[in-house]
């Protein structure tokens, strides 16, 4: 049985808008496939969450704002509301 507390690293395409003094991040691939829609920036960001938080937000479909711009070549720690 796999244990469901383990930490585990998602590689996750996101998009970033703007919005505000915050950056508000869409989940558009869950391959690790870059897409890329028009007037949006993509980039890879790594998470590391435990499996009970991947369960109980439904990660899919969730938005995670952040409050500092983010880079591309940066690897961020974000928290998944």
């Amino acid at each position: 049985m796999v244990d469901i507390l383990r930490q585990i690293q998602t590689i996750i395409s996101l998009h970033i808008y703007s919005h505000n003094d915050s950056l508000t991040i869409f989940y558009m691939s869950h391959n690790n496939e870059l897409t890329q829609p028009q007037n949006s920036t993509t980039f890879n960001i790594v998470l590391s969450l435990n499996l009970i938080t991947l369960r109980k937000s439904k990660i899919q479909a969730k938005t995670i704002f952040l409050t500092k711009p983010a880079s591309a070549k940066k690897e961020l720690k974000v928290a998944v509301n």
